[in-house]
């Protein structure tokens, strides 16, 4: 029941809905909403830390084609937690960026 709820409450804030929105249906905190939308996001495993989106950098940015939508999306060079600029339905709100290695 949890993990269902829990993937409800990811798949609502992933849709562009508020926390507060979201907190209120569900009886619990905005910080709880944020916080159980980064774990299940985080164990799905995409954009998280632990398999951040791999980015090309060009001077002051960050490059990198999009998994959801397949364009290029753009943020500042800066490994960590970025919004998403994807419209896709499946993009998330935010997701995890660094630089990519040149192995």
């Amino acid at each position: 029941m949890t993990k269902q709820r829990n993937l409800q409450i990811m798949e609502r804030r992933e849709a562009g809905e508020t926390l507060a929105s979201i907190a209120k249906d569900f009886g619990i905190s905005l910080e709880r909403v944020r916080q159980i939308a980064i774990v299940t996001r985080r164990n799905l495993g995409i954009g998280t830390v632990e398999n951040p989106l791999r980015c090309k950098r060009d001077e002051d940015t960050f490059v990198f084609r999009c998994p959801w939508c397949g364009r290029l999306h753009v943020h500042g060079a800066k490994e960590g937690w970025r919004s998403s600029h994807c419209n896709h339905r499946k993009a998330p709100q935010e997701y995890y960026i660094a630089e990519k290695n040149n192995d």
